[in-house]
Formats: C-alpha cells, structure tokens, sequence
C-alpha cells in the first residue's frame, strides 16, 4: 500500500527539502574544515549529512501523509482490496459503521507511522534542540 502512495508529488517534496538542507549549509565552515585537512567523506559525514537530516525528515513527514492518501484514494478508485477499497465498498452498500471503522484504522496507522518517523528524528538527531511546544 505504502509503495503505490509514493507519488512524484511525494518525491519532489522529499528532494526538494533535501536540497534546501544542502544549500543551507554555511560555507565558511566547509572552508575552514577543508584548511584544517578534512576529507571529502569527512566533510560528508560530519557536516554534510549532520545538517541536511532535519531537511530530509521534513520532507519525509510532509511526504507521509501525501503518500498515505494517495496509496488509499488509488485503493479507492480502481482497488480490489485495502482500505480505500473497503471505505469504497462499504460506503456502497450503507455500512457506516465500517466505513468510520476503515477510517479509524486509517487514522491509527497514520499516528503510528508519525510516531514511528518521530522515535527516528529523536534518535538520528540527538543534538538537534527538542522543540517542547508541540
């Protein structure tokens, strides 16, 4: 379900984000670490990927809920089966309570998922400052 919702809408998002994070970088820390001798997969790995991985998981949240919804109204439209299926089917023949059941379902997995790609950012970006607002 989850492959089918990665749209090019999806993907230009997560790009474009991991492209922001790339020319975000400043350069004069680049420069003093290139006269201080640092290699190119030091650079890489120590400030390159460090700074554009609050970027990717941007794109990556923004991208979750475009993906899911694109994987379930696909479902929806021309499915056999999954959830947008089963919303579709039980709308047709007056199932209410399936419908909100599928859409509770769908609600769920969402929230686990956000969860899910929220445990990652906390545990790849330990430095990053936790923003205690939300």
């Amino acid at each position: 379900m989850a492959y089918t919702g990665f749209s090019p809408t999806t993907k230009s998002d997560g790009i474009s984000n991991t492209l922001a994070g790339v020319r975000a970088q400043r350069p004069e820390i680049l420069d003093a670490l290139r006269v201080m001798g640092a290699t190119r997969t030091q650079l890489l790995t120590k400030v390159t990927l460090p700074s554009i991985a609050p970027w990717v998981f941007a794109g990556l949240k923004s991208g979750l809920g475009m993906a899911l919804l694109g994987a379930v109204l696909g479902e929806y439209i021309g499915g056999t089966e999954g959830l947008g299926w089963l919303i579709h089917n039980a709308a047709g023949l007056f199932q209410t309570t399936r419908v909100f059941s599928s859409l509770v379902v769908l609600v769920a997995l969402v929230v686990l998922l956000s969860a899910v790609l929220n445990a990652a950012e906390a545990r790849l970006i330990h430095w990053r400052p936790v923003d205690r607002a939300s």
